[in-house]
């Protein structure tokens, strides 16, 4: 299950006012010096996708990584969105990312990559 706090659903609206909400995607961001990562991107939905809708927005998560780590929560703080899991992924269990409309490696994320 992925569900998102009053906080990080608030941040959302604003992120996605005066257009249509996308699908996002929460996936492992290897991007950063602590490892392994819970990051969140735009993207499209696959087969091999685990799909939630949440307060009017639509999550998804590989169906392996969700078995892996289990239920996801998404908050938002001072810092940016705080992707959590019931499991920790790589041996970080809370991490903090910026909602990053393109993958790292396009230089929009906070690790310079």
């Amino acid at each position: 299950m992925i569900t998102a706090t009053e906080s990080a659903t608030k941040q959302l609206l604003m992120h996605f006012a005066g257009k249509e909400a996308q699908p996002i995607r929460i996936y492992p961001d290897e991007c950063d010096c602590k490892g392994k990562q819970l990051t969140l991107t735009v993207d499209t939905p696959t087969d091999k996708d685990e799909v939630f809708e949440t307060d009017g927005f639509t999550f998804f998560i590989d169906k392996d990584l969700q078995a892996e780590i289990g239920n996801v929560t998404i908050d938002m703080t001072y810092n940016g969105f705080v992707v959590t899991s019931d499991r920790p992924i790589g041996g970080v269990k809370d991490t903090s990312s910026d909602f990053a409309i393109e993958p790292c490696g396009s230089g929009s994320c906070s690790c310079g990559h």
